[in-house]
């Protein structure tokens, strides 16, 4: 039925419970068993007729069958992963699942002589076994198929064991699973599972003023905020009491779990006596992982209020470390007295596996214990959410954990953080790319053992907010597991890449995850660079300065304005604490004349216009000349109708050496003419190009002589000013203004202003490439 098809498309996933009656086949003839059970599968496929299954959970509790010598115990059927179809055709779908599974029940532990009351836990025996599962899917109701199921449970092992075969028959219906938490990110979002726990205490008599499981209570209600973080609740009956004095203090636990079995095959008893069971560590959970789960647990245990889920734990499949986590509720403290962690990872979550849990339709949100990984956005960062106020001198965005390196080490960290490099675009040729090492360093707050990291570095221009067309991933890379530890990522500046740029490195992990920013607006990408420690940012940009003047050009950024923002509001706060010697700080806005912008103070301007960016541009005064070596910093903060954006930094070296700034500048503009050329196809960039390359040939080039050969080729220069006259980004960017400035300046003092104009190149070919 198309019906059929539609409904198993949409919702992917769906869960069938079982409770019923069934027929075991022993060797003395059937016998009527209770099963409690449950299948889940997932949609993998959808073509033509046939829908794809996979069986993500079988599992069913089935009540103990006598035998001549003995009971079986409960038995626990745990199918391994299902493969199967539902075909469609006519009036009714035809269902089929098959695949391995395993069996146990107790007999089979004491037939192979399991030791069962030396340490916490012990490992059950299992049986191989198949499981074929066919239905036909009669009607579809409300988005839920329905229709009747037929289980056949066939056990490899052969007519030697206490059953071959067990066959249920039942309707049933296939019930969406829509795990969708409000607040919850995605991958945590799951649905509720529940266990049934059954308290049994001794007593001397039926007036017995102290019998044992007085803890019962304090305990479980423990347990139940422990592996609630998991997901799992617990239906807890009321204390069973058996009235028997040797059991109440006993240690036999053989003799203590077969004092008691609920009806019920899919309830978990726990036993308290009033013994040490120093023996076990204070508690004994039987078997691990199945439905005939018995509990022994000692009493006094207030010096261990997490006894119960530690043993819970074991109920649910989980181990001591390093199987589960260390640091964890898993953890044993050897003793009732001694206090345990109520500690749950995420990696304990998705390994529990227990037949007797029961899946529900409802949803819940994760809420493990994690190591609370990190970047850090500035020195004194610790990590906490979200990381304000700044402390006073600090940025976000240019003394963070991520930074650039033009080699493979990651360079040393000072008062600001770690020696970031400006990307090169290329090679002392001029055309061979460039190999940069974007590094990030990750750090942890929280005890939970960081598992299978990996940190992904994205590029993103300055202004233009989240979304697909406006950050680009480089890579990812995995972090160790023992952290703090720093990560690299081999990568070359893409073409179209404005000299003032930022990068953002994002760690997660499935226990920590992460939105993917190419799906987020800009005001939900603006918040998490933020509010989430796992997110950090760095502005690319450094300017080398040649230090020879007293007016130094910052490379210009454009905001974009949002479509759903109509006549914004920009507010720009002025820092320019980190820039010793400075005289002024001034603004352009487009097509605007500088401003003088007070440091400290905040200016708002009315960002209307035709173009969906704003360009803005900095330049500032410096006092004397600049001392080489030192680095001067001014930053930048908008706000966008109300919302803060991460902010800008400009920064500018002065080099030990002139020629830094010479090899630095060719980089810039090789790099803007080569954009303009492949993204507006422009002779003149190419022809300005081919110049430039004649001239370094040699290899050997000066400021002085670099500023010379700018104005000899003054023509080539004044031709791409031209061409470009007609491209409004031009206009925005003050292409013209600044080649002017350029052409009427010493020779000697010209390479800041040739920078300026590199760059404003540049962001003119970013510019056209984005709209």
């Amino acid at each position: 039925m198309k019906q059929t098809r539609d409904v198993l498309a949409e919702a992917s996933r769906f869960l069938t419970s079982i409770r019923t009656s069934g027929r075991a086949e022993t060797p003395r003839g059937p016998a009527e068993v209770d099963v409690v059970g449950e299948l889940s599968v997932t949609v993998t496929s959808t073509s033509g007729e046939r829908v794809g299954l996979r069986g993500d959970r079988f599992a069913l509790a089935v009540s103990s069958i006598p035998d001549i010598d003995c009971e079986t115990g409960t038995i626990s059927v745990m199918g391994d992963e299902l493969e199967g179809a539902v075909a469609l055709g006519g009036r009714r779908d035809r269902l089929e699942l098959q695949g391995p599974c395993r069996i146990h029940y107790p007999r089979l532990d004491d037939e192979r002589g399991v030791e069962r009351e030396r340490g916490c836990y012990y490992l059950p025996t299992t049986l191989p076994a198949a499981v074929r599962i066919v239905g036909t899917i009669r009607r579809v109701e409300k988005g839920v198929p329905s229709g009747d199921l037929e289980v056949s449970v066939a056990c490899a092992a052969g007519a030697g064991e206490a059953f071959t075969a067990l066959i249920l028959a039942l309707d049933f219906e296939l019930l969406p699973l829509r795990p969708s938490f409000e607040n919850c990110h995605a991958g945590l979002s799951v649905n509720r599972r529940r266990l049934s726990i059954q308290p049994v205490g001794f007593r001397t008599s039926t007036s017995d003023p102290s019998p044992s499981a007085s803890t019962a209570a304090a305990q479980l209600a423990t347990a139940s905020a422990v592996w609630g973080k998991s997901c799992i609740g617990f239906d807890i009956n009321p204390t069973e009491l058996i009235t028997n004095a040797t059991l109440k203090t006993s240690s036999d636990q053989a003799a203590i779990r077969a004092s008691y079995t609920h009806p019920d095959p899919n309830t978990i008893e726990i036993f308290f006596v009033q013994n040490p069971l120093s023996a076990s560590g204070g508690g004994n959970a039987g078997a691990i992982g199945v439905a005939s789960q018995k509990i022994v647990v000692a009493e006094p245990n207030g010096g261990n209020p997490v006894l119960v889920a530690h043993e819970l734990g074991h109920a649910l499949g989980l181990l001591h470390p390093p199987s589960s986590d260390g640091g964890s509720v898993m953890a044993p403290t050897g003793s009732a007295m001694v206090p345990g962690t109520e500690l749950v990872s995420h990696f304990m979550c998705q390994s529990i596996s227990q037949p007797a849990l029961q899946t529900l339709t409802t949803s819940c949100c994760l809420s493990h214990d994690t190591g609370d990984h990190f970047v850090r956005d500035f020195p004194e960062d610790t990590g906490a959410e979200p990381s304000d106020p700044l402390p006073p001198g600090r940025t976000r965005y240019s003394m963070s954990n991520v930074w650039n390196r033009l080699a493979s080490s990651p360079g040393t960290f000072g008062g600001n953080g770690p020696d970031h490099q400006h990307p090169v675009r290329f090679q002392s040729d001029g055309t061979t790319p460039f190999t940069n090492h974007l590094f990030a360093r990750v750090e942890q707050r929280g005890p939970m053992l960081v598992r299978n990291a990996a940190v992904k570095f994205y590029l993103k221009h300055p202004g233009s907010g989240g979304g697909a067309a406006n950050i680009d991933l480089l890579g990812q890379v995995s972090v160790p597991a023992t952290l703090p530890a720093n990560v690299s990522l081999p990568w070359q500046v893409p073409t179209g890449t404005p000299n003032h740029s930022c990068v953002f490195a994002v760690v997660r992990t499935d226990a920590e995850p992460e939105d993917d920013p190419t799906t987020l607006t800009w005001q939900q990408m603006e918040a998490l660079s933020r509010a989430d420690n796992d997110w950090a940012q760095r502005n690319l940009s450094v300017g080398n300065t040649s230090g020879s003047g007293n007016i130094a050009y910052g490379a210009p950024i454009a905001i974009l304005i949002p479509e759903e923002l109509r006549r914004p509001k920009i507010q720009l706060s002025v820092d320019a604490r980190g820039a010793r010697g400075l005289a002024g700080v001034e603004v352009a806005f487009g097509d605007d004349e500088f401003r003088t912008v007070p440091v400290g103070r905040s200016v708002t301007l009315d960002a209307a216009g035709s173009s969906p960016y704003l360009p803005i541009e900095v330049r500032v005064h410096w006092k004397r000349r600049l001392r080489r070596g030192s680095i001067y910093s001014v930053g930048l903060d908008p706000s966008l109708d109300g919302v803060h954006l991460t902010g800008y930094a400009w920064t500018w070296k002065v080099p030990q050496r002139p020629s830094e700034v010479v090899l630095s500048t060719l980089d810039v503009l090789r790099a803007a003419l080569h954009d303009l050329v492949s993204i507006l196809d422009l002779d003149a960039a190419c022809r300005l190009l081919g110049r430039i390359d004649e001239l370094t040939s040699t290899g050997c080039i000066t400021s002085g002589l670099l500023g010379e050969a700018v104005r000899e080729h003054w023509d080539l220069v004044d031709d791409l000013v031209s061409a470009l006259d007609g491209v409004e980004h031009a206009r925005a960017f003050g292409v013209r203004r600044v080649a002017g400035e350029l052409r009427d300046s010493d020779p000697r003092d010209s390479m800041d202003l040739l920078r300026s104009l590199a760059e404003r190149l540049q962001m003119v070919a970013w510019a056209e490439a984005s709209t």
